[in-house]
């Protein structure tokens, strides 16, 4: 058996974060390794649990660009997934260029949210939306 993909999942909304993290744990090939819900524990929490998967909305209030790329650049094996409510084409092309390899809307669905978590790992880019 393939070993099993290790997911964080950052998000300020109470909601989505437990539906993430109920989907997380419903998928045998996903072990989900902890939760944050602000930008001031994201890296102690990387640090923590050592994500092979970062899941992060990072434009809500709780997260930004910026943590993204400190991320980025202070764990460069990590794989970043934004699960956002992209509006702009401007807001994905940022997202790209500050370390996220793969980009999915709130509104996706269960199977496209588990694919790009396996694509994301994988390395691949996944888009949705």
């Amino acid at each position: 058996m393939q070993q099993q993909i290790s997911v964080l999942v950052a998000e300020p909304n109470f909601l989505f974060r437990e539906g993430i993290k109920a989907l997380i744990g419903q998928e045998a090939q996903f072990v989900l390794v902890g939760t944050c819900e602000n930008g001031n524990d994201l890296i102690e929490r990387l640090i923590e649990c050592s994500p092979r998967v970062l899941i992060i909305d990072q434009l809500g209030e709780s997260f930004n660009l910026e943590l993204v790329k400190k991320a980025a650049r202070l764990f460069p094996a990590l794989k970043i997934l934004s699960i956002s409510s992209f509006t702009y084409k401007t807001d994905l092309t940022k997202a790209l260029e500050s370390g996220i390899a793969s980009c999915l809307l709130k509104e996706c669905s269960r199977e496209e949210i588990v694919e790009a978590i396996i694509a994301t790992e994988a390395g691949e880019r996944f888009l949705c939306g």
